[in-house]
């Protein structure tokens, strides 16, 4: 991305006290921002916890990247792969971002091709440009310390994080285990920041409510987390950190697929 289209890029950001009143169910107004000064605003030397643990922010992917990749661009990371004579990052998060795309274009495609009446050709721009956009990918930047809450997938969906810079922290839960100790552990699952919920929350749970069934684990550069369906999952920056989070709709729920996007587009 050139300079001039860098300082282009808008994004909608909270302060640390409004993301707190947003959490309590006040309703606060979002300051638009350029993402140069979100840089300068949240990437400044500061401890992780005083001052970058609300400083997550995502982005739609298509804002960074072309949306076709260059005729070479396969060949590329295969040339790098073998330069290094290891297994590159790169490349696995390629083919795993490309096969993720590919499968659920191909349900959506499917099910346009059923679909009859004047508006088709609007209908079919407003679920490519959802697909591409705000629904599909997010470029998901945050300096170390920062993360969101404790919470389910976007859309009930299985939801796929490529980690492209940094490294990030991970607690994945299933619902039926934080619904196992939510009547005596309300207050411990109050929503709070990463930062926060990995300081005190975490061992809370763990210590004195029997919080049992969980995974948790570290992501490095490369690797791709997936939380299923019907799981919980909070992540912590421990470095600043860059990745590719999605949501990916199971090829062979198709009526899961069709009630997403009746809700997303057509009503």
């Amino acid at each position: 991305m050139s300079g001039k289209a860098f300082s282009k890029v808008k994004m909608n950001f909270l302060s640390s006290r409004d993301k707190q009143l947003s959490r309590m169910g006040v309703r606060v107004p979002r300051e638009e921002m350029s993402f140069s000064n979100y840089l300068s605003k949240c990437f400044s030397n500061k401890l992780p916890g005083s001052g970058t643990e609300n400083c997550e922010v995502d982005l739609p992917l298509k804002s960074w990247l072309p949306r076709e990749p260059p005729s070479d661009f396969n060949s590329r990371y295969d040339n790098i792969t073998a330069q290094l004579g290891e297994i590159n990052p790169w490349s696995r998060l390629m083919a795993w971002r490309e096969h993720i795309f590919e499968a659920g274009w191909n349900d959506i495609m499917a099910i346009l091709e059923s679909i009859t009446g004047n508006d088709r050709e609007e209908r079919e721009d407003l679920i490519e440009r959802l697909y591409t956009g705000r629904l599909h990918r997010r470029l998901v930047v945050g300096p170390s310390g920062s993360g969101e809450e404790l919470r389910p997938n976007p859309m009930g969906e299985t939801l796929v994080d490529s980690l492209l810079h940094g490294s990030r922290r991970w607690l994945i839960v299933p619902y039926s285990e934080l619904l196992r100790v939510s009547e005596s552990a309300k207050e411990a699952l109050e929503p709070t920041s990463a930062f926060m919920f990995f300081e005190e929350k975490l061992v809370e749970l763990r210590e004195e409510f029997g919080l049992r069934d969980y995974y948790e684990c570290q992501q490095q550069p490369g690797d791709v987390i997936v939380v299923p369906k019907g799981f919980w999952s909070v992540s912590l920056a421990t470095k600043d950190s860059i990745s590719v989070r999605e949501p990916y709709v199971d090829p062979f729920d198709k009526g899961r697929l069709v009630s997403l996007i009746n809700s997303l587009v057509f009503k």
